[in-house]
C-alpha cells in the first residue's frame, strides 16, 4: 500500500506541475487532496499500531460507530422503525 501511495502522490505531482488546462488543474487538485487524505489515514493507523492493540482496538471502534451513524443517516426510516 505505501509504495502504491507513494507513486500515486509523485505522478499526481507531476501532472499538475505540467498541466496547463484549468480543467483539468481542477481535477488535479481534487486527486491531490485525495491522496494527502490518503496519507493522513495511513499516518493514523500506523500511530495507532505503534501504541499497541488496545489503541487499535479502540480506533477501530470509533471508526465503526461513525459509520454506523453514517450508514443510519441514509437509511430512510419506515413506519414501522418510527412507531417503536
Amino acid at each position: 500500500m505505501g509504495v502504491f501511495l507513494v507513486v500515486a502522490t509523485v505522478v499526481a505531482e507531476i501532472m499538475f506541475r505540467r498541466t496547463t488546462k484549468e480543467g483539468l488543474r481542477n481535477t488535479l487538485i481534487n486527486v491531490r487532496q485525495r491522496i494527502f487524505a490518503w496519507w493522513i489515514m495511513v499516518g493514523v493507523l500506523a500511530v495507532s499500531l505503534a501504541l499497541g492493540e488496545t489503541v487499535m482496538l479502540v480506533l477501530f471502534m470509533l471508526l465503526s460507530l461513525v459509520a454506523l451513524r453514517e450508514f443510519m443517516a441514509l437509511v430512510p426510516a419506515g413506519e414501522k422503525d418510527a412507531a417503536r
